[in-house]
């Protein structure tokens, strides 16, 4: 048996993982090959000496090996600037949704744009209201903001909000044709706006994103090619002698 052939047995042997060669034929070169028992006992030992160090941070090379290599490295501002300018989308989904949280909390406060008429007989019928859009305006800006955190729930929530936004924009296109709504009232809508375009922008951003990696400069270096791992241990560099594995 050729000491390749041995030595890759007993390797395999050391990590658990099946061979083709039979253990008593690698026993038996292993008697008669002093240069393999010293291997194995090398690697042996080495093996025992790994597994007792404790895993630890090593020192960040990177600055160091890209200027062994010649490229400048990215300042750190550049590089926050230019992940905050790559998921502007999703800050400016949660701005709306931030915004639309306000004109609830505002409403909440007394501030009602409009729509509240105190001199009016139906003044208790606008107070509730009121409520009902402080409720809609408080729940849409919350979805807001979880689907700029959360991508994962900016189709929904898009859906949702362009629904309710066709119906408003309809009822409001009415109203002012009657005069029946102020510019105070119209103007606090913006907000569901914007919040409708950013969402499914975040939306159709996550359906064709494609993962992607980003090295320490901020380069974004594209998704990792697919690995074929194959099978057991490659044999292509060894050959049989006597129609055997040896």
């Amino acid at each position: 048996m050729r000491c390749e052939v041995a030595r890759e047995a007993l390797s395999a042997r050391l990590d658990g993982e099946p061979h083709e060669v039979s253990a008593q034929r690698v026993d038996a070169h292993l008697g008669s090959c002093p240069g393999c028992r010293a291997w194995l006992i090398g690697v042996a030992m080495q093996t025992r000496r790994l597994a007792a160090v404790e895993a630890g941070h090593g020192p960040d090379l990177v600055e160091k090996i890209m200027a062994t290599a010649g490229i400048a490295a990215t300042p750190s501002h550049r590089r926050w600037l230019r992940r905050l300018s790559s998921g502007y989308r999703r800050w400016a989904l949660i701005a709306a949704g931030l915004f639309q949280v306000a004109v609830a909390l505002a409403q909440i406060a007394g501030v009602d744009f409009g729509l509240v008429s105190a001199r009016e007989h139906g003044a208790a019928t606008g107070m509730h209201l009121l409520h009902e859009s402080t409720a809609w305006l408080l729940a849409l800006g919350l979805a807001m903001i979880a689907a700029g955190v959360w991508t994962a729930a900016a189709a929904g929530v898009a859906a949702i909000a362009t629904a309710f936004t066709a119906a408003l924009l309809t009822y409001v296109a009415i109203d002012a044709y009657h005069g029946e709504v102020t510019a105070a009232r119209i103007a606090s809508h913006l907000p569901l706006l914007l919040g409708v375009l950013f969402a499914w922008l975040v939306a159709g951003e996550r359906a064709g994103e494609q993962p992607r990696h980003t090295a320490d400069d901020g380069r974004t270096v594209g998704p990792m090619p697919a690995v074929t791992v194959p099978r057991g241990r490659r044999r292509g560099h060894l050959w049989p002698i006597n129609r055997s594995a040896a």
